[in-house]
């Protein structure tokens, strides 16, 4: 719905025309501090274009809000989870994917070896050896797609 919104002020080049006016560079048009410019550029649209990018707009503000609902809800459930902290000193692994690795492994003790637990994941590539040589291919895709996308 962003796009949307994004497309139609590129359509009628008020992006670049808000940009200009106030001297500034927008980065993040739904940002809090780029609502002034936002509405202001959609009010200069034609009539049936200004209405349905209002709407789309309210539409994206409606979902940011439950989203942030959600994602506050879901920190205080996983704040009880104990290895949680020690899945966030991963790079690039916070909150929401950390909880995601921790809920499926589960007992990590259930894999024999680190090999078991890569290919459960999906981030073992293929290999296969013949002849002394070895190829290596692409990761498995009948793997665990809720840990892969942890990972």
């Amino acid at each position: 719905m962003k796009n949307r919104v994004h497309g139609v002020l590129n359509q009628y080049g008020l992006k670049n025309l808000i940009e200009e006016e106030d001297d500034v560079d927008v980065p993040d048009w739904f940002s809090r501090t780029a609502q002034q410019q936002l509405q202001r550029a959609i009010e200069q649209l034609p009539p049936a274009s200004r209405e349905a990018t209002r709407q789309q707009w309210l539409a994206i503000q409606d979902l940011e809000r439950r989203v942030k609902s959600l994602e506050l809800a879901m920190e205080a459930r996983m704040g009880k989870l104990g290895w949680l902290r020690l899945l966030e000193t991963l790079p690039g692994v916070g909150k929401i994917p950390g909880a995601t690795i921790w809920m499926e492994i589960g007992d990590g003790k259930r894999f024999p070896s680190a090999q078991h637990l890569a290919r459960y994941a999906g981030v073992a590539p293929q290999v296969q050896s013949s002849g002394g040589k070895t190829w290596r291919g692409s990761t498995m895709k009948d793997c665990n797609h809720y840990l892969k996308w942890g990972f």
